[in-house]
């Protein structure tokens, strides 16, 4: 970690922000590999809810060294009910945008019994947990935290602190970024939102056929379907569409990825600290 890569990941961040992402995981996976390659550290966990900290999760990621069938168990959990997602509860009456150890939220010997623990973060090796929750204003919540693992034990203050620091950053880009996905695109197939998210990033149908191995027919189809459902023509109308519906504004000019002297005076503070 140093102070070169968290400013490179705060100008990553605020590119980001400024760009359309149809699939919402995708989204969160970005912005997990960002703050993984800022901070120095391998598990960083993200999760949106929608309706709140206590509700079910509606997306969720976590960057680290596990498969698909893992990141699965992240997403369950995150829709397990609030008493047995013990950390998730305890850190939704704390304050916003402040990030606490996990041994801060609960005592680590009553930690130790809890379905958490024993089902989910025992067997996968994680040995420790900092988390902090950001409010948009439309009263959906993003829970970021990073982990340590065994061969760690425990994060150290430095990465804490870096982490603080980013995560600023990050609660913009949410809060700019995020959007709520309109009733026609929940009821598109896995195939037909690829298709979409390739479309919105630039790729012709050629391209499009060509990435998903797709006939040309077949992405014309995908396309059409996904038109008539968000009731547009094009391309265009389809992008403008999407950006309606997130009424966020900005949030300053950190929020744009500027990085100025305040803000490097930040950084700075977060690498000496210990």
């Amino acid at each position: 970690m140093s102070c070169g890569a968290i400013e490179e990941g705060i100008y990553r961040l605020g590119r980001l922000g400024a760009t359309i992402h149809p699939s919402r995981t995708a989204f969160l996976r970005e912005l997990a590999e960002i703050v993984s390659d800022s901070v120095g550290i391998e598990v960083v966990g993200l999760a949106v809810y929608e309706e709140g900290l206590l509700a079910p999760a509606t997306a969720c990621y976590v960057h680290g060294p596990w498969g698909e069938t893992q990141q699965r168990r992240f997403l369950e959990q995150s829709r397990w009910s609030p008493e047995e997602r013990v950390l998730a509860t305890r850190l939704a009456h704390r304050t916003p945008g402040r990030i606490y150890t996990r041994d801060e939220l609960i005592e680590p010997q009553e930690f130790l019994s809890t379905r958490l623990y024993n089902e989910l973060q025992r067997p996968l090796g994680i040995s420790d947990q900092a988390l902090v929750r950001y409010q948009a204003p439309d009263g959906a919540e993003l829970l970021f935290g990073i982990c340590a693992t065994d061969h760690i034990q425990r994060i150290p203050q430095q990465t804490i602190e870096a982490t603080r620091v980013i995560g600023d950053f990050l609660s913009r880009t949410w809060i700019r970024a995020w959007r709520r996905e309109p009733e026609w695109m929940r009821s598109l197939k896995p195939t037909n939102r690829k298709v979409i998210t390739l479309a919105l990033r630039g790729f012709d149908d050629e391209q499009i056929a060509q990435e998903l191995d797709l006939t040309y027919h077949a992405v014309r189809a995908h396309l059409k379907r996904a038109f008539r459902l968000a009731g547009v023509r094009s391309r265009l109308h389809l992008m403008q569409t999407l950006l309606q519906t997130t009424p966020q504004q900005d949030t300053g000019a950190e929020g744009n990825g500027q990085f100025d002297q305040n803000a490097a005076d930040r950084v700075n503070g977060a690498i000496t600290a210990a």
